[in-house]
């Protein structure tokens, strides 16, 4: 945990942050997301909002603002990660930290980050999250803080634990990994993660700083698209293949167990039924056989 007389130095100066959000026709969202910026108790930041080709009001409203505000026409659109590295791309910080439209930071998230990241001396930091799920005219909350940090470049191959909106990284690190990968449609943070976690010692601040809403049946956000999930898992595993086969055989099973769990909410947020035969695909290929006897007693 960061001390709090350095926490309340960075108050008075600090390193630039630059603040990216990418937006896609969620007006609304995105003016709570721009407020939780402006709210920050951390002000030595630069915010860009990127705007993938929305056609809601969202260019009238940013053209009038105090932030650095790209248009990316219908034609130009390639994504949210593509968005997301023409933010990297422009940010003049020594940091970014990135913000989906539909999340909110609270106060001192900046602060914090900021005051982790510099004692450190490492190239990415994240936090807790508050999920913020809506059913209908139902609102629940639960925080969520995981205590992964230090040398994850092993643990990442079967946890997630760090989402776009609470992670903060060094933008020359950035630069070096490649930003994000515009081949995926689903788990760009994850992957992004992986290979930041090859080059750089990982630190979390034990609290959670940030609202992630979630929405009950959510079939439209990209996602929550079984599909698109699928499809990005198999790319990522072709991708980094040399990273998975040096797994032992205890962490290939908590591989497995973290992909198929995965799997299964995937599947339910997109309203779709888990099929059994996407378990036994899971299960098939380089699969040890003690392991294909333990992996279906860790789901009754």
């Amino acid at each position: 945990m960061v001390g709090n007389m350095y926490v309340n130095n960075l108050r008075d100066g600090g390193p630039l942050v630059s603040v990216i959000i990418t937006t896609h026709n969620r007006l609304d969202l995105l003016k709570k997301a721009i407020d939780s910026v402006r709210n920050q108790s951390y002000k030595n930041f630069e915010l860009i909002v990127v705007d993938d080709a929305s056609i809601d009001g969202t260019k009238e409203y940013c053209e009038g603002q105090d932030f650095d505000y790209i248009y990316i026409p219908q034609k130009e659109s390639k994504g949210g990660n593509h968005a997301r590295n023409i933010g990297i791309k422009s940010a003049k910080g020594k940091y970014c930290a990135f913000l989906d439209d539909d999340d909110r930071w609270k106060e001192s998230y900046l602060e914090k980050m900021v005051g982790l990241i510099e004692e450190k001396g490492c190239g990415m930091v994240y936090s807790g999250v508050t999920y913020e799920q809506y059913n209908g005219d139902d609102v629940q909350y639960e925080d969520i803080v995981h205590g992964f940090d230090g040398d994850l470049s092993t643990i990442v191959l079967y946890c997630a634990f760090a989402s776009t909106s609470c992670m903060m990284v060094n933008k020359e690190l950035l630069n070096h990994i490649g930003m994000f990968d515009e081949n995926l449609t689903a788990w760009q943070d994850y992957e992004l993660v992986l290979r930041i976690a090859q080059e750089t010692s990982i630190y979390v601040v034990r609290e959670p700083l940030i609202y992630y809403r979630i929405v009950a049946n959510d079939r439209i956000c990209v996602s929550s698209n079984y599909s698109n999930w699928k499809q990005s898992y198999r790319y990522i595993y072709r991708k980094h293949k040399q990273l998975f086969h040096r797994l032992n055989d205890y962490e290939r099973l908590l591989q497995k167990k973290f992909v198929w769990a995965h799997a299964m909410h995937k599947s339910s947020t997109s309203g779709k039924r888990f099929a059994n035969s996407l378990y036994r695909r899971l299960l098939r290929r380089n699969t040890p056989v003690f392991i294909k006897k333990i992996v279906p007693l860790l789901f009754l």
